[in-house]
């Protein structure tokens, strides 16, 4: 055999799928979303709440961690025999963390730092 005849050989594997890309976990995460925020508005009367799932773990921002709260934990994708789902992409059992984005009152600026009495000045 010669070079333009021989296959060349297969070294790449085809990815594992990312559950999370799947449309049944879509909907999985569309649902999860709308009953946290259906729970907010009817026992905390926060209406149009942003909302975010997130894996268990990990913040929505990292950066400002006290821009979010945990409103639900423990979130479970599961497969079809009922076992929590592992996603093969990650590795990771498929477990959530619903956050919810908290309006962080103003800040208030702060005065002018200079004394009210001006300090004596040496007039000898």
């Amino acid at each position: 055999m010669d070079a333009a005849t021989t296959p060349a050989p297969t070294t790449a594997e085809t990815p594992p799928i990312d559950l999370e890309t799947t449309p049944e976990f879509a909907a999985f995460k569309a649902a999860q979303l709308a009953d946290v925020a259906a729970y907010l508005d009817s026992n905390w009367r926060i209406k149009n709440a942003e909302v975010v799932m997130m894996p268990r773990f990990v913040f929505p921002d990292r950066e400002n961690r006290r821009d979010y709260a945990s409103v639900a934990t423990g979130r479970i994708f599961r497969d079809a025999d009922g076992k929590t789902a592992i996603n093969p992409a990650t590795g990771q059992e498929m477990i959530y963390t619903v956050w919810r984005k908290v309006e962080r009152p103003e800040q208030p600026v702060a005065e002018d730092a200079k004394p009210d009495i001006a300090p004596p000045t040496d007039a000898t």
